[in-house]
């Protein structure tokens, strides 16, 4: 881990630890909602199988990623399905660039 990322992950904990209400530091653990569309029906989601048809664009995942990659630690993508997100292959190949553990949350 980087200086940056466990300094500012530090800062993080010191700041829970003293409860405060306002946190200085940024976060380093992040959900990025990829797209609303899946190819299932799971009861605890979407159970009528209407899916969203929301897609993030891949600048914008880009655009994000390169603000929070500094203090980023660990990532998790979710969706919809992830996998079937029409950028995975280039959202992958951008993030294994990178020490920050990653997580897709898959069906």
């Amino acid at each position: 881990m980087n200086s940056t990322i466990a300094e500012n992950k530090q800062g993080i904990l010191d700041d829970c630890e003293r409860q405060n209400l306002v946190l200085e530091h940024l976060p380093f653990f992040y959900h990025i909602h990829l797209n609303e569309p899946c190819n299932q029906k799971c009861i605890m989601c979407v159970p009528d199988g209407r899916h969203g048809k929301g897609v993030l664009p891949l600048e914008r995942f880009v655009a994000f990623f390169e603000q929070i990659k500094p203090m980023a630690e660990h990532i998790t993508l979710i969706g919809g399905e992830p996998l079937i997100y029409p950028h995975i292959n280039e959202v992958l190949d951008l993030l294994a660039e990178y020490p920050i553990a990653i997580t897709i949350n898959t069906n």
